[in-house]
């Protein structure tokens, strides 16, 4: 009997640390997403062109200068800056896509990212007014 209850609180105390650990998956995660989200907001805005082809970002700034964005194939989300300059902007992404969506004005992007273990975020950015 003491090793029939030994074993149902050992399970109980594995279930609830595995509970513990997809929670702090799942607030990884949304940190990742948000983070994505963050620096792409600013980079769009900052742009005076945009295209998004086949999972692929690319903005033009005022300067001259272009990023690229894309997924690796380690899982990371990439921005490279055309001439030199490469950052990881996220690490565990299933998947990362941007397409152009029609506007009044100016130009929309709709982008969408996953993280490997199955969240998801989508927004729209862009200069249209």
């Amino acid at each position: 009997m003491a090793s029939l209850v030994l074993l149902a609180c050992s399970m109980t105390a594995i279930a609830v640390l595995r509970g513990a650990d997809r929670v702090d998956q799942v607030a990884e995660d949304w940190a990742v997403l948000d983070s994505v989200r963050r620096v792409t907001l600013e980079d769009v805005h900052a742009a005076v062109g945009a295209s998004a082809l086949s999972g692929t970002l690319m903005l033009r700034e005022m300067s001259g200068a272009i990023y690229t964005y894309y997924l690796n194939s380690n899982h990371q989300l990439v921005r490279v800056k055309a001439g030199g300059g490469t950052a990881v902007i996220a690490t565990g992404v299933r998947a990362f896509s941007a397409s152009q969506k029609s506007a009044p004005s100016g130009w929309l992007l709709a982008i969408s990212v996953q993280t490997e273990d199955g969240e998801s975020l989508s927004w729209d950015v862009g200069n249209a007014g």
